[in-house]
């Protein structure tokens, strides 16, 4: 394949194109956000031109009390609060994100989901280690 000019095209000139553009569109991108940093502590919210800000909602927390946590999670759709209105997303127990789970090391976690949504699906955790043998 050849370019205008009789210039010659290689897979490797293309790619190298394709990988120079896409880091001009992710540099772009990420000069549209920006991280309010005037706290001095480095942790400040991320603002997106043209979006309505809003406070960030910590989630539920359900906490095991003497070693046990007994659980239900309703995966749903609904509508949610978002800025000024509502918005739909697929929520557990009704908010997104779904709750926290706090148990410690031997405690029992009794997880029942109720699927309500129009597709299967399943959870996800982060920092809940679970033995293979039950």
């Amino acid at each position: 394949m050849t370019a205008s000019g009789n210039e010659s095209l290689s897979r490797r000139r293309v790619l190298t194109g394709l990988g120079v553009g896409g880091a001009l569109v992710a540099v772009g991108g990420l000069a549209a956000c920006t991280r309010d940093l005037s706290a001095g502590t480095g942790s400040g919210a991320v603002s997106v031109p043209g979006a309505t800000p809003s406070a960030f909602t910590s989630p539920v927390e359900l906490t095991s009390q003497a070693g046990r946590l007994d659980v239900t999670i309703v995966a749903a759709a609904t509508t949610v609060p978002h800025g000024s209105g509502t918005r739909w997303a697929l929520t557990y127990n009704g908010a997104t994100p779904g709750p926290t789970l706090r148990v410690r090391p031997g405690d029992v976690l009794t997880v029942t989901l109720d699927n309500r949504l129009d597709a299967p699906t399943n959870l996800h955790t982060h920092g809940l280690h679970v033995s293979p043998e039950g």
